[in-house]
């Protein structure tokens, strides 16, 4: 969640260190992209959302 300074300054409420982005480069077609995000998702050992890895598609 991002909030906003009153003198239109941003404030993120995360770390100043963040963790790594992971990219994912389409590119096989849509239905591809999602089979293996969703599995990326299933091998990821979260137990709430913001555990999940950070990724970019």
């Amino acid at each position: 969640m991002i909030e906003r300074e009153p003198q239109g300054g941003v404030v993120s409420n995360q770390d100043s260190e963040q963790a790594p982005l992971v990219g994912i480069l389409g590119g096989m077609g849509p239905a591809a992209t999602v089979d293996f995000y969703s599995k990326l998702i299933a091998a990821t050992p979260a137990v709430t959302d913001q555990e999940h890895l950070r990724v970019m598609i």
